[in-house]
């Protein structure tokens, strides 16, 4: 783990109580990949490589490894005959959102989807939400007449109406309490909530695949209604925590680079601005804002020299003829959480400072070098996904400790 600039401005109205694990891991379905006659179309690994035998305890260890709190995954397709058992061995409880039109089904009995394990013992969860994304034609259109901005995009989509009503992707969205002091046993029952903890919204995701134009609308309309959904259940658990705001965290798959690739896709990304920017919850990123961030000041890095460090999938595909390879290397998968405010002004009354919960990231998984990929590039007989995992650790930061 590499540890983080501490940035967080706590001051004598803030205090961290506690630590928090959180891993996002996009693992590479099953049904995408070995179980397909053209094994996903990936150009540099054999049959045998990617056998789900061969991958499913790799993925594993990738994950206990890091003895995380909370795990976040995309492209689950072996939840309930694999990750579920594991994982509560482990003594870990599971929650699964499937996509409803999963291409995984193309090829097997069951669909891919999001995930979200955590521990028990670290965390109440008093309410689970999953839902699929769904998108109307209007919407395209108020994006085409007022983010021209935002997205660079066709006058005419290439779509059917079918497509643009009902998306394939999905979110899960998680409430719990954090315990400050941790129990010393496991259950999966939730209970009431206590002085002795701490709200949380934990949110994870997979957006639109597609690097065109139109799958960055789509994308955006998604992480409108994403923000919509963790925003409402931002005030669900606040209005039962004596309006003590919650620390919010935000990962996935999102299928969108944090900065302007429009010289290669055609299209200026709009996705991670808009979460980033957020009116009422904007977001930091512990990839693209904190360890940035510590690659400038520590290793003395130009600030576009680390951010082109920073990546999360490198593969290597067979386009439609088979006769040439792509090769892609960016950063798609995120952390993100909602960070300590700044300090407030030090002749406002104490009654009047906000109450609530941020968190602070202080470390986070290293990421790989060129040479320890090597010229396979990912998935590989070493690692057994085509994205990283990322592992980032948090200090749980209290506004106003007299309020908890």
């Amino acid at each position: 783990m590499v540890a983080l600039p501490n940035d967080s401005g706590l001051g004598s109205s803030k205090a961290t109580i506690g630590r928090l694990r959180v891993q996002q891991f996009n693992i590479l379905a099953d049904g995408l990949s070995g179980l397909r006659p053209d094994l996903g179309a990936f150009s540099r690994i054999s049959k045998s490589q990617l056998q789900w035998t061969d991958r499913r305890y790799k993925l594993l260890h990738e994950i206990i490894q890091y003895s995380p709190d909370v795990v976040t995954l995309q492209e689950c397709d072996h939840f309930h005959d694999f990750f579920l058992p594991e994982m509560r061995r482990l003594g870990y409880c599971g929650y699964f959102a499937p996509k409803p039109t999963s291409k995984c089904m193309d090829v097997s009995d069951v669909s891919d989807g999001c995930a979200i394990f955590v521990r028990p013992s670290k965390l109440d969860v008093v309410s689970v939400e999953t839902f699929t994304y769904a998108v109307r034609k209007s919407d395209v259109q108020d994006v085409l007449r007022h983010c021209q901005d935002a997205v660079s995009v066709p006058k005419k989509l290439n779509v059917d109406d079918v497509t643009l009503r009902s998306q394939n992707q999905v979110a899960l969205i998680l409430c719990a309490y954090l315990r400050a002091n941790p129990a010393p046993t496991s259950t999966c029952t939730s209970t009431t909530a206590t002085e002795e903890r701490v709200p949380l919204v934990i949110g994870t995701t997979h957006l639109k695949a597609s690097k065109t134009a139109e799958g960055e609308i789509f994308r955006l309309l998604e992480s409108r209604q994403l923000m919509d959904a963790m925003l409402r259940n931002v005030h669900a658990i606040k209005s039962i925590s004596g309006e003590i705001e919650p620390g919010v965290l935000l990962t996935g798959d999102l299928n969108a680079v944090p900065e302007d690739r429009s010289e290669i896709f055609g299209f200026d990304c709009a996705v991670y601005k808009y979460l980033t920017s957020h009116a009422k919850l904007p977001l930091r990123s512990v990839l693209n804002d904190d360890l940035v961030q510590r690659l400038c000041q520590q290793d003395g890095l130009p600030r576009e020299q680390a951010k082109k460090k920073i990546w999360t999938t490198w593969k290597a595909r067979k386009r439609g003829d088979e006769t040439t390879e792509l090769v892609v290397k960016h950063c798609i998968d995120y952390i993100l959480y909602r960070p300590p405010p700044p300090p407030p002004p030090l002749s406002l009354p104490t009654e009047q400072l906000p109450k609530g919960v941020a968190l602070a990231a202080s470390a986070v998984s290293e990421l790989f070098t060129d040479d320890e990929v090597g010229d396979a590039l990912l998935p590989c007989d070493a690692y057994p996904s085509d994205h990283l995992s990322i592992v980032a650790d948090f200090d749980i930061v209290i506004t106003d400790p007299a309020c908890i």
